[in-house]
């Protein structure tokens, strides 16, 4: 809706990958044709109001029907005994699971970097980094990743307590 009002404002046209991507509701469509809202879909660009039109209410018909399919396949798994969500949970605590297990590998260098009296997430981040250990996700050490591996680790408590400030304020110990 920002990007509709943005170009009438602009008096611009909005370009779309495909209609469907804008609405899948004919209504929706048709009130922006007769606003003359200028809009074009890349995967067809020369289409007219008629077609637009057509094209609006198949992508309606397809949703209508996605969403019932949708439906009768979650009834359909739960006459099966299926537990729906489960899946989602277990994921949950495999994810979490496997964070805390790669937090631990980096224990060693986040208790010593403290023996040597390192106090705040910055120099956590910036202890790390000078000594070339790699990050969670293989590059480089920031403050996010670096507080939430000290949150993981229980490490939090050995902070220094600062305040709030758009430079520091994912050093907070809570």
């Amino acid at each position: 809706m920002a990007a509709l009002d943005l170009c009438r404002k602009q008096r611009a046209t909005l370009l779309i990958a495909k209609l469907d991507r804008l609405a899948r509701n004919v209504h929706f469509i048709s009130g922006l044709l007769e606003a003359n809202v200028s809009f074009v879909a890349v995967d067809q660009p020369t289409k007219d109001r008629f077609m637009m039109h057509v094209q609006a209410a198949f992508a309606e018909e397809e949703a209508r029907r996605i969403s019932l399919r949708t439906r009768e396949a979650l009834a359909a798994a739960k006459r099966r005994g299926v537990v729906i969500g489960a899946t989602g949970s277990v994921l949950a605590q495999q994810h979490k699971q496997q964070a805390a297990d790669l937090a631990e590998r980096f224990r060693p260098y986040f208790q010593r970097l403290a023996h040597q009296g390192v106090r705040t997430t910055a120099g956590f981040r910036d202890g790390l980094n000078a000594e070339h250990v790699p990050g969670p996700g293989g590059g480089s050490w920031h403050l996010p990743n670096t507080y939430r591996t000290l949150k993981r680790l229980h490490m939090l408590d050995h902070l220094v307590r600062l305040h709030p400030s758009p430079t520091n304020r994912l050093q907070l110990a809570n």
